[in-house]
């Protein structure tokens, strides 16, 4: 047989390793997801692996086709992406990557090569990638860390959103949502702007983005690109570690503001019990809440029972009492329902509230008043009380009330305005709570870090005159039976029987007050116009040596137990003529309760203010 004079030849062995496969196909697997971001996406096989990328990253990714070498799936389409020929790629402009999804990769990866394409990866549905391996376990975890110092992007516009909103807006400073769907961009989610996340390129203050997505990877990613540092993740189904932290605030704040709300107490127990039992006097404890259905429509301390649900929709202002041990469910719980007035009460906790002296604060009321401007807190009758009282003594220059329909109105004669008014004032100043209900008023006031608070108390007596330095006027240096006197009247047409009766009381007391009462007091009790005006009537009695200070009597408050909670007096002096009276009886009965006296005075019949005022108008007719 004739010799064949082949040039090149060559042997190839199915087991052995050539150099051309020694590719390093490992590198193309690892590198699978690498700049696929800024790229068009071709999936390279129909099967499984493919079906498991397209779920997995779809919403990551742009998958744009899916490539294909048996002809029978072209112009199919595999879980909404279209299925073509390999060669339906050539000529693309675009940048772009191919995943190769099949376990025998080799023979595909040559096929791609011989076309040309440069940018390959191979897909493993079994391999763990790297951008897989991200905590974001951590990202949630650390979701609330450092927002206190920071403003607030939320990403999604979706019921995680509105359930943080919901929880946390009145703790932390939310100042955007950011959202991709263009739709969102310039409407608001519960009060707050939707805006693209673009919107916080170049933002200057310290922020953080809250992902609020269950697609939270691929926000994720979309933030690194942008260069974001502070990120967390909330889950709405995860009880973070400060849904504890604000517990103890919720307990210390348990009563406050109670006193102008409903009261809703959650929880059917003993602790409810104790609460009613202890303070159901004190406030409006409208309802209890309750889950277990089988107490709904029964009672407890003959407060209803009802379910959770029937407060939604409650017009009026109310505050949730949890009365429960499992404090922290029931918070959330409430979160969930918008529920913002929430406190928690622990039987076993000795409140702040029940531990400040306000005794003491009662008992300084009026103390060094005298070089302070003066703001009354509470537009009531407290405060008017207060200004008919005392408003010609002190500067009162404001009333203070957190209804704003009073804002801008007057009460007898000054002007109510808003608590935070008074915020930046420069001049000395102190407040008085004028309200029954003063504890909330004082805790608000010391919230606005207030120095200087006085608790008016219309039913306590102060101190009045009982401090006073006597000067003596004359040379009667015989002790007294009393150290303060007082005595009101109208003092109409001064004469004899005025100036006895100042003598008598002077006789018998260190001080003597003088009281006269106003021309309004006289037209409404005794039917009849003053012959002299109640300024002139004023100086004649002030210029009287028996009378230590003459004061001015308020038309509506004019009585004896009025002017002992201001004066404090040791013994009121009356003329004889009313020792029968029955009001006046009781005046001295209320005195005598007191630890004071009422002293009738012997009257001088042949001359008093009526039979002189019939005299002149004999004489005038």
């Amino acid at each position: 047989m004739k010799r064949m004079e082949v040039e090149y030849i060559g042997i190839y062995d199915a087991n052995f390793v050539y150099p051309n496969e020694q590719i390093n196909y490992k590198i193309y697997r690892e590198s699978c997801f690498f700049k696929l971001e800024d790229k068009k996406v071709f999936l390279f096989g129909v099967n499984n692996a493919s079906k498991k990328f397209i779920l997995s990253y779809q919403s990551d990714y742009r998958i744009v086709r899916i490539l294909e070498n048996d002809s029978s799936w072209w112009g199919k389409e595999l879980l909404g992406i279209s299925i073509a020929s390999p060669d339906s790629i050539v000529g693309e402009q675009d940048a772009y990557k191919v995943i190769i999804c099949i376990s025998d990769y080799k023979p595909l990866f040559e096929q791609l090569k011989r076309m040309g394409v440069e940018n390959i990866g191979i897909y493993d549905a079994e391999y763990i990638y790297p951008e897989e391996q991200i905590n974001y376990s951590s990202y949630c975890q650390s979701c609330f860390y450092g927002l206190e110092d920071k403003k607030i992007f939320l990403f999604g516009v979706n019921d995680y959103s509105k359930k943080f909103i919901l929880s946390y807006q009145s703790d932390y400073r939310i100042v955007r949502i950011l959202e991709n769907d263009s739709f969102w961009w310039g409407k608001e989610l519960l009060g707050i702007p939707v805006a693209s996340p673009d919107s916080i390129v170049g933002e200057q203050d310290a922020y953080k983005v809250i992902i609020c997505d269950s697609n939270y990877k691929f926000i994720f990613r979309q933030l690194k690109r942008m260069d974001v540092e502070s990120i967390g993740i909330y889950d709405a189904n995860h009880i973070y570690p400060e849904d504890q932290i604000s517990y103890e605030c919720y307990r210390e704040g348990c009563f406050y503001g109670l006193n102008d709300k409903k009261v809703f107490l959650f929880g059917a127990n003993c602790n409810c019990e104790k609460f009613i039992l202890l303070y159901g006097t004190d406030y409006n404890v409208e309802r209890i809440l309750e889950n277990d259905p089988q107490t709904w429509g029964s009672q407890l301390l003959n407060i209803p029972i009802d379910s959770p649900e029937s407060i939604v929709g409650e017009q009026s202002a109310y505050k949730v009492i949890i009365c429960s041990t499992n404090s922290r469910a029931i918070l959330l719980q409430l979160k969930r329902m918008g529920v913002e007035n929430i406190g928690i009460y622990d039987a076993n906790y000795v409140y702040p509230e029940h531990q400040i002296n306000y005794e003491s604060y009662r008992r300084s009321c009026f103390d060094e008043l005298c070089d302070k401007k003066i703001f009354l807190f509470g537009a009531g009758q407290y405060s008017e009380r207060f200004i008919a009282l005392y408003g010609n003594e002190y500067k009162i220059c404001k009333i203070l009330d957190n209804d704003p329909q009073k804002w801008g109105k007057e009460l007898s004669g000054i002007i109510i305005d808003s608590p935070e008014s008074i915020v930046g004032e420069q001049d000395a100043y102190k407040v008085i709570i004028c309200a029954r209900d003063f504890i909330p008023l004082f805790w608000q006031a010391r919230k606005m870090q207030i120095a200087h608070i006085g608790i008016y108390d219309i039913d306590y007596v102060y101190a009045g005159k009982q401090n006073v330095e006597v000067t003596v006027k004359y040379k009667e240096f015989q002790p007294k039976k009393y150290h303060v006197g007082y005595i009101s009247g109208v003092f109409d047409l001064f004469h004899i029987g005025h100036l006895n009766m100042f003598r008598r009381a002077k006789e018998q007391c260190d001080y003597l007050i003088a009281a006269v009462t106003s021309d309004e007091y006289v037209r409404g009790h005794k039917q009849c116009e003053p012959f002299i005006p109640f300024e002139e009537r004023v100086e004649m009695i002030r210029a009287c040596r028996y009378v230590d200070e003459v004061v001015g009597v308020p038309y509506k408050y004019a009585g004896t137990v009025e002017a002992f909670q201001k004066y404090h007096f040791d013994c009121q002096f009356c003329g004889s003529d009313c020792a029968n009276d029955p009001w006046w009886l009781e005046q001295k009965a209320y005195l005598e309760n007191q630890g004071a006296e009422l002293v009738f005075l012997s009257y001088t019949e042949q001359t008093s203010s009526t039979k002189i005022k019939a005299l002149i108008e004999e004489k005038l007719v």
